[in-house]
C-alpha cells in the first residue's frame, strides 16, 4: 500500500520485520519511479516470498533506489527471482540476496534489461537457477544490455543447474565495470563458473578475486565470449573446469572490437583437464602483461593454452611450476612471448602440438625444464640454436638461473581441515616459528604436498598455522612435506637488467620499472628492465652481490657465518 501511494522523490523507511504473504504482502511489488526504499536506521527488514513470484518489479524508465534490504524466496519461471527491471535507472546498495530460485530465464537475485544499474556492497548467497535451456544464465544476477557498475559485491555458492546455463554467479551482456568483487564456490555445468560476459565493446573487470569456482565446460573462474575486456589486478585461485578442452581459471573466446587485456593478474592452483590457468581460443587476441602464473595444473597446458587460431601475447610475465607445460599452442594458433620468465615446468616451457603452430620469443628467460625449452612433434630442443628456423623465431633469449629467493620447507604436524564456508584450508606445523602473516603476499605460494603439482595462495599465517585458498585437506595430512615458494629474484638473477629497452612503467606490484642494478645488464649508463613480472627493487636488502657470500640470493646470517669462518681462517 505504501508503494501504491508513494510519489517520485518519496523515501520509504522499512522497519524491522519479515514482509511476506503471511504478513499481508502481495508479490510482485511494482516499484514507483523516483522512490527510495531504504531500511530504517538500525533495521534489517526481510522481503520474503514463497518461491513462486518475483518479489519486486519495474517496467518503466525512471530512478529506483533500494538500500539495506534482504531478499529471500524470490522465484518463478520468468526473469529475476528477487528483483526484475526493464529500462530503469537502478541503484542497489547494501542488500542481501539469498535463497532465491528460478526455473528459467536468469538472475535469481537480480535481473536488469536495458537502462542503467549500480549494485554496490551487496551479497549474493546460495541463489539458484534450474533450467534445460542453453541461454538461461546467472544464478546470482543477470544484466542484459544495461550499462552497469558492480562494486564491492560478494557472490558465494550460487548454482546454475540443468541444461547449459552460463555464469554460475553472474551473467553480463554489454558494457560495464565490475570492481573489487569476490566470487567463491559458484557453479555451472556449462561455461563460466564465477562469471560469464559477452557482447561488450568496453568491459572492465578490476580488483576481483575468483576462488574455488567450477564449470562443467570451461572457464571455472571466468568466461569472456566475443567481448572486448580489460581484466586488471584480479586473482584466480583454485578454480576448476572438468571438460577435456576447458580452462580452470579464465577462458578467452573469440575476438570482438579490441584484444583482451589481462594485466597484473595472478593465477595460482587452478586446474582443468586441458588448460590450468587460462585458455585463448577461437581467434581471441589476448595480451597478458605483468602476470604471475604459478602452480596451475592442466594436462595439455598448465599455464596458458592457445588454440583454434587464437593469437596470444605474453609480456613481462612470470610462469613457474605449472604442470605439465607452461604454454601449449595448437589448432593454427600463435604465442608471442616477450621479456617473460619460465621456470620449473615438468615438461616443456613451450609446446607446439602439431605442424603449422607458431611461437615467437624475444628477450625471455628459460630455466629448469625436464623436457627443455621447447618441444614439438618434430623433436625436443634444449638449446637456443636448435630453435632457429623458419617456423619458430626465437631471438635474444637466455638460459640461466633466475635465482629466486630460497624456498622454505617443513612437515605438517596435524591433518589439514577444510572450511567450505570460507573455502580455506587450515594447515599446522607446530615446529614452525613464523612471523604473523609473514607469508601473505602475491610473491608467495605454497605447495602443501610436494608429491603433487598444485600450489595455493596464502590467506594468512600465525607462528605455526596457515590458511590457504582452496581445499587441500585430502593430501595435506600429518607427516607430509610442504614447500613455500617465493618468486622474487635476487640481484644475481640472469633476468636482471636484460629485458627489452621499452616496457610497462610499473611491475606486478605497481612498483616503478625499470630500476637499474649496479654492475648488471647491458648498459650501466641507463636504467634497464628485468625479465618477468617483478622488477628487482634497488633498495632490497639482498641486492648486494658482494655481500651474498654463499650466492643464495639473500644477505643473511648464513653469509655472516661464512664471513666469520673466513676471518678466523685468515687469522690462523
Amino acid at each position: 500500500n505504501a508503494m501504491i501511494e508513494a510519489a517520485s522523490g518519496d523515501v520509504l523507511l522499512i522497519t524491522d520485520g519479515v514482509y511476506s504473504t503471511t504478513s499481508g504482502e502481495s508479490f510482485p511489488i511494482f516499484l514507483t519511479r523516483g522512490v527510495i526504499v531504504r531500511a530504517a536506521p538500525g533495521a534489517k527488514p526481510v522481503i520474503q516470498g514463497d518461491g513462486t513470484e518475483t518479489l519486486m518489479r519495474s517496467f518503466i524508465a525512471g530512478l529506483i533506489n533500494l538500500e539495506g534490504l534482504t531478499f529471500i524466496g524470490g522465484g518463478g519461471s520468468g526473469d529475476g527471482g528477487a528483483l526484475s527491471f526493464r529500462t530503469a535507472t537502478v541503484t542497489i546498495r547494501n542488500c542481501t540476496f539469498t535463497g532465491n530460485k528460478l526455473t528459467g530465464a536468469g538472475g535469481a537475485g537480480v535481473y536488469a534489461n536495458f537502462g542503467e544499474i549500480l549494485i554496490e556492497d551487496c551479497l549474493f548467497l546460495e541463489n539458484e537457477i534450474e533450467t534445460q535451456a542453453s541461454d538461461d544464465s546467472g544464478a546470482g544476477a543477470r544484466i542484459d544490455n544495461a550499462d552497469f557498475l558492480l562494486r564491492n559485491c560478494r557472490f558465494i555458492r550460487n548454482r546454475a543447474i540443468g541444461g547449459e546455463p552460463n555464469g554460475g554467479a553472474l551473467f553480463t551482456h554489454g558494457d560495464g565495470t565490475i570492481e573489487d568483487c569476490y566470487f567463491q564456490d559458484n557453479y555451472t555445468p556449462a561455461w563460466g563458473g564465477g562469471l560469464w560476459a559477452d557482447g561488450a565493446n568496453d568491459l572492465t573487470i578490476r580488483g576481483c578475486d575468483f576462488v574455488g569456482n567450477r564449470s562443467g565446460y570451461s572457464g571455472g573462474g571466468m568466461y569472456l565470449f566475443y567481448t572486448a575486456a580489460r581484466v586488471e589486478d584480479c586473482g584466480f585461485y583454485a578454480n576448476f573446469s572438468s571438460e577435456t578442452s576447458g580452462a580452470g581459471g579464465l577462458t578467452l573466446d573469440g575476438f570482438r572490437s579490441e584484444p583482451h587485456q589481462i594485466e597484473r593478474c595472478r593465477f595460482v592452483g587452478n586446474s582443468s583437464l586441458w588448460a590450468g590457468g587460462a585458455r585463448s581460443m577461437r581467434s581471441a587476441r589476448p595480451e597478458f602483461l605483468n602476470c604471475l602464473m604459478i602452480g596451475n595444473r592442466g594436462f595439455i597446458a598448465g599455464g596458458i593454452g592457445v588454440d583454434d587460431e587464437a593469437y596470444a601475447t605474453i609480456r613481462y610475465s612470470s610462469l613457474s611450476r605449472n604442470f605439465t607445460n607452461a604454454i601449449t599452442v595448437e589448432g593454427g594458433a600463435t604465442a608471442e612471448i616477450h621479456d617473460s620468465l619460465f621456470s620449473g615446468h615438468p615438461n616443456a616451457h613451450v609446446r607446439l602440438a602439431g605442424n603449422g603452430m607458431n611461437a615467437f620469443s624475444v628477450n625471455s628467460l628459460f630455466f629448469d625444464s625436464e623436457a627443455g625449452i621447447f618441444s614439438s612433434p618434430t623433436g625436443d630442443y634444449t638449446d637456443l640454436e636448435a630453435l632457429e628456423s623458419d617456423r619458430q623465431d626465437w631471438n635474444d633469449n637466455l638460459v640461466g638461473d633466475p635465482r629466486f629467493l630460497s624456498p622454505v620447507t617443513g612437515t605438517w604436524t596435524q591433518d589439514a581441515t577444510f572450511d567450505p564456508d570460507s573455502y580455506q584450508t587450515a594447515l599446522v606445523d607446530e615446529s614452525a616459528n613464523w612471523e604473523s602473516n609473514q607469508w601473505v603476499g602475491a610473491n608467495f605460494t605454497i605447495n602443501p604436498n610436494i608429491t603433487q603439482p598444485l600450489h595455493y595462495a596464502i590467506v594468512s599465517n600465525t607462528s605455526n598455522t596457515m590458511s590457504i585458498w582452496g581445499d587441500s585437506e585430502f593430501f595435506s595430512t600429518s607427516g607430509i612435506a610442504y614447500e613455500i615458494v617465493d618468486v622474487r629474484m635476487s640481484a644475481l638473477s640472469a633476468a636482471a637488467d636484460v629485458a627489452s629497452p621499452t616496457g610497462p612503467s610499473t611491475d606486478f606490484f605497481g612498483n616503478p620499472r625499470p630500476v637499474d642494478i649496479f654492475d648488471r645488464g647491458r648498459d650501466e649508463s641507463m636504467d634497464e628492465y628485468d625479465i618477468g613480472a617483478i622488477e628487482i627493487p634497488y633498495e632490497s636488502p639482498f641486492l648486494n652481490p658482494k655481500s651474498d657470500i654463499n650466492r643464495d640470493g639473500r644477505v643473511d646470517s648464513k653469509d655472516l657465518l661464512l664471513l666469520d669462518e673466513a676471518i678466523k681462517e685468515e687469522s690462523k
